[in-house]
């Protein structure tokens, strides 16, 4: 599950279907899930194809990170292909049970890689959504032991999971602590119980009533009904 621009969007990366969803808190009931016809196709972009995870872009856009050909796919907001571009050869082969992508507001993407310890912060040439000049702009070592990292919808930074417990890092994978926020559609929660991070989804229109929660290690979701 990603947000992307006003739009909350929920995948099955095993059948390539997607359900977009608005932000009201009426559309959120469990018949929409269970109602077939309701989750649409997503263009496939030819040959080999794995898509293993979702990137949130721009004006509704996203991405899917396809590991079968280590490739970024860029689609528009009704899932059709707009242009795929490869992932920098140094991350190759993408291996998803240990590696991560993250979009940065100015067009930059974060990868980790929690086996290696490292992330790698590329920008392309051109700075434009979809280029395929990669640039490295920064290179981190990672906390020992991190794992499980996610992004809130619209925020640069992360939340990740260290051996002692929950933490958060800016963009440059600097720890910071958390501070008090407005009223969001979506905020991120600590599952103790789970040991992981979630994000919930909201309805500011209906003052702030709660639509979701959802894990994305689990990929488990549970609606307010």
């Amino acid at each position: 599950m990603i947000r992307s621009g006003d739009s909350w969007f929920l995948f099955r990366f095993n059948g390539l279907r997607y359900l977009p969803m608005s932000s009201r808190l009426d559309a959120w009931n469990k018949t929409v899930f269970a109602t077939p016809e309701r989750w649409l196709n997503i263009t496939s972009p030819g040959g080999a194809f794995r898509p293993v995870q979702a990137i949130a872009g721009t004006q509704g856009h996203f991405f899917l990170l396809d590991a079968a050909q280590g490739r970024l796919c860029l689609y528009d907001t009704a899932a059709q292909l707009l242009s795929t571009f490869p992932l920098p050869q140094s991350l190759l082969p993408w291996n998803p049970g240990r590696m991560g992508a993250f979009a940065g507001s100015d067009g930059s993407f974060t990868f980790l890689d929690y086996f290696v310890g490292e992330a790698l912060q590329f920008a392309d040439r051109g700075g434009r959504e979809g280029g395929t000049d990669w640039v490295v702009r920064n290179r981190f070592k990672l906390p020992m032991g991190m794992k499980d990292c996610i992004q809130e919808p619209g925020q640069s930074g992360l939340a990740c999971v260290l051996p002692e417990g929950p933490a958060h890092f800016d963009a440059s994978l600097n720890r910071v602590g958390v501070h008090a926020l407005p009223l969001l559609a979506s905020s991120m929660f600590w599952d103790k119980d789970a040991a992981s991070w979630g994000i919930s989804g909201f309805d500011l229109k209906s003052g702030g009533k709660r639509l979701f929660r959802f894990w994305p290690m689990q990929r488990r979701l549970e609606t307010a009904d």
